[in-house]
């Protein structure tokens, strides 16, 4: 998570690796999967690394965003396999 995007804006990942979030911009940034319960807050310099994807995320494609800046077009997708 940078200012207003995520870096990368892509990500594929296996259903038993987990995800590890930084945010590396100066405002507060969320990571939520549409149409899961996973909604991650995190403030300026906080990480937070998430349990194995499979828990949460059927194999698929998802489209992730930021609550606070989607509109700002800070959004990507996961592809998980």
């Amino acid at each position: 998570m940078k200012r207003s995007f995520f870096d990368p804006l892509c990500v594929a990942v296996s259903s038993t690796q987990s995800l590890s979030l930084t945010n590396a911009g100066n405002l507060d940034h969320n990571l939520t999967v549409q149409g899961s319960d996973l909604s991650i807050d995190l403030a300026p310099g906080e990480e937070e690394e998430t349990s194995e994807v499979g828990e949460f995320l059927q194999a698929r494609t998802h489209r992730f965003f930021c609550r606070f800046h989607q509109d700002e077009g800070m959004v990507g997708t996961i592809v998980v396999e």
